[in-house]
């Protein structure tokens, strides 16, 4: 049986050699316990039976010398086995024992310097700190810097990619844009060069339209009727100014469609006659009559039609264009205070005064001049 303080094998058991605990039977020779046979007979049984091992009763071993029991029993006071009552005896361990000793407390002073080289390196002012926190940080930043340099070398390389797509666009853009200049400015010159016919066409036109109307005259506020006869209307007319007229004189007489459909003022009657020289001997005609009766101008009851009396007028035949160019030149007449506004031979004037010159209106930039 071996000896939980030494380890040496004991022969046997018994009350010259060793001690059990009643615990764990753990057991411990007299030498270790430090304790002489005599006084272990005079223990009791009960004392012998209540004996525990230091470590059921949690006692801290402590360190083995000549005057100190090693795992001395916990008992009771006056007891044989107390401390006080236990003689104290001369070491006699083993070799082994000291050696053992020696390397657990070797081994516990090992530890305490480790720890204690652990805490003053790890202590936040240490150099050894310093250096890690050092080492750390320019370790981090290079991780750091290389993220950095890998994501900034791929958003390099993808806004190298969208540049070159976008200039590659541009090019395009500028190579279509600078077709469609070129066929903008083909297209002006085309415009203008067609501005110039058309300008050309309408002045021809104008006076085709001039030509055409050189026999008509137009006669207005002729009031309506169904059963009226517009060849006898104008021969009655003719009558009034003194001008007798052939109805082989009369080439053809309508009434014309009205510009303004919303006024209630009758259509105008279109005759036209022989020549361009009778046309203007009715207009003349006609004018000297007003002239000649100037509290009773020529109106519809003088050509026989009944009801209110209706002042009528007679005039050259104009195009569409020249009558709202004369319906201009009066309304500016009017704001300016002009006197007189007249139309011969297709074209309108304007005098201001008796003795004032007469102004040619070509078209509404010559009345818009006069403001």
């Amino acid at each position: 049986m071996n000896c939980h303080g030494c380890g040496v094998t004991a022969k046997s058991e018994g009350p010259n050699n060793v001690l059990s605990c009643n615990v764990c039977k753990s057991t411990y020779c007299y030498q270790c316990l430090n304790i002489s046979p005599e006084n272990v007979l005079k223990l009791s049984k009960e004392s012998l039976a209540s004996l525990k091992c230091p470590s059921c009763t949690n006692v801290t071993r402590r360190r083995n010398t000549a005057d100190t029991p090693v795992g001395a029993f916990p008992l009771a006071k006056g007891s044989p086995m107390h401390a006080s009552s236990v003689q104290p005896k001369p070491s006699t361990k083993s070799p082994s024992t000291s050696q053992s000793t020696k390397k657990s407390l070797d081994s516990q002073q090992i530890l305490e310097d480790m720890s204690k080289l652990l805490d003053n390196k790890l202590a936040p002012s240490s150099s050894f700190m310093t250096n890690l926190r050092s080492s750390l940080k320019e370790d981090i930043e290079k991780i750091i810097s290389s993220k950095i340099t890998m994501a900034v070398e791929q958003l390099k390389d993808e806004f190298t990619e969208t540049t070159d797509f976008i200039v590659s666009e541009q090019v395009d853009i500028k190579s279509e844009l600078k077709e469609k200049c070129h066929k903008i400015q083909q297209l002006e010159a085309e415009l203008i060069k067609s501005n110039a016919e058309v300008s050309k066409l309408g002045t021809r036109l104008a006076i085709m339209e001039k030509i055409s109307r050189d026999c008509n005259i137009e006669i207005h506020e002729v009031p309506e009727s169904k059963s009226e006869n517009l060849l006898t209307i104008l021969q009655n007319l003719c009558k009034v100014i003194d001008t007798p007229l052939n109805e082989a004189d009369v080439k053809a007489y309508r009434r014309v469609a009205k510009l303004n459909p919303a006024s209630d003022r009758p259509r105008n009657i279109v005759v036209t006659l022989a020549s361009p020289r009778q046309r203007d001997t009715i207009i003349s005609a006609m004018l000297r009559y007003n002239k000649q009766h100037t509290n009773d101008k020529l109106n519809s009851t003088h050509i026989g039609l009944t009801g209110t009396a209706r002042r009528i007028y007679v005039s050259e035949h104009l195009s569409a264009e020249t009558k709202q160019l004369h319906a201009a030149a009066r309304k500016t007449a009017k704001e300016l205070n002009y006197r007189y506004v007249w139309v011969r031979f297709g074209r309108i004037y304007l005098r201001k005064a008796d003795d004032s010159d007469a102004i040619l209106v070509r078209n509404l930039d010559t009345l818009a001049n006069l403001r």
